[in-house]
């Protein structure tokens, strides 16, 4: 099993996780459940295939980003920065096959 560790100390681990309930780690878990994510003071460790925590490190650092820059965090963010790396997916997987169909 990998690992993949994540410093958020130049955040606030208690706004970025969200709040006393830590509705952006569960967001975070329900959105990933094949990978084990672990939050424990300014370090988040998570665990799981190689892809799948490559995935969720570019995911992790587009939130991170954001946080950083309005200091806000919210499921909201998540959701659409999570739907975001899909459409952009979607839509590159479009123009493969349609060059393929093309060819």
């Amino acid at each position: 099993m990998n690992e993949l560790i994540i410093d958020l100390s130049e955040s606030n681990p208690r706004e970025f996780f969200g709040g006393v309930r830590n509705k952006n780690l569960a967001f975070l878990k329900k959105h990933f459940p094949k990978l084990k994510i672990v939050a424990r003071g300014s370090t988040m460790k998570v665990f799981g295939d190689e892809e799948q925590l490559q995935e969720f490190d570019k995911r992790i650092q587009m939130m991170l980003e954001h946080y950083g820059t309005y200091n806000t965090m919210d499921e909201n963010i998540m959701e659409r920065v999570s739907l975001a790396l899909v459409e952009k997916i979607m839509i590159i997987q479009k123009v493969v096959v349609i060059l393929l169909y093309m060819g």
